[in-house]
């Protein structure tokens, strides 16, 4: 279910995507459809980077509705469309990290009583078809959010980054707002202490 630096490597293009350049600049022009077509097409990948670093399907909803919102609201502004990917993502990191400050700022002055929800545990999607497919995807990211939770913040933001969101290193980089040799010294830590972590090993290889 992880891949390995190599194999996400070998299944992401990282030649110039002439379509998503289409779609871009013609929604940037104001085409609704392309517009559409830009979200269908980042929606998936945008909900499941929300709803790991918040465990809840209905937060998750919410919030992937407001992070293209925000594109389609700045869309004008960007400049280079090669940077896309690496800009969405940078608006959904900053609209979930001020999701969880409104979280504990409410929990501070007692106004958010619903532990339970405070204190969710990370499921993944439910797939009722395939019980058995859901337990499997629910243990490993109950075992991933326990190791990520052992890194530092800057670890732990490369470290999803790359591999459950897939993001290159210099997208990681323009998201993040950091040069590539500091993702990759982050990188290397966080991949060494994964490799170091008793009972997770097995991940790199998919189990």
């Amino acid at each position: 279910m992880l891949k390995t630096e190599k194999t996400v490597g070998a299944q992401t293009d990282t030649a110039p995507d002439n379509k998503l350049r289409e779609l871009f600049l013609e929604a940037q022009g104001g085409d609704d459809l392309s517009l559409n077509l830009l979200v269908d097409r980042f929606y998936m990948d945008i909900y499941r980077m929300v709803y790991y670093r918040i465990g809840s399907d209905v937060d998750a909803q919410d919030l992937t509705q407001d992070i293209f919102s925000k594109m389609a609201e700045k869309l004008k502004s960007l400049k280079e469309p090669e940077k896309f990917k690496s800009w969405l993502f940078k608006i959904a990191l900053n609209i979930v990290n001020d999701f969880h400050r409104k979280k504990r700022f409410l929990s501070f002055i007692s106004l958010d009583s619903d532990d339970a929800h405070e204190n969710r545990e990370i499921n993944e999607i439910k797939d009722d078809k395939n019980p058995e497919k859901e337990y499997v995807r629910k243990d490993f990211y109950l075992k991933l959010k326990q190791f990520t939770d052992t890194l530092s913040k800057m670890e732990k933001q490369v470290f999803t980054l790359r591999f459950l969101d897939q993001l290159e290193i210099k997208e990681i980089g323009l998201a993040l707002k950091k040069n590539e040799s500091t993702i990759k010294t982050h990188l290397y830590r966080a991949i060494s202490k994964f490799k170091n972590t008793e009972g997770l090993r097995d991940l790199l290889s998919g189990a």
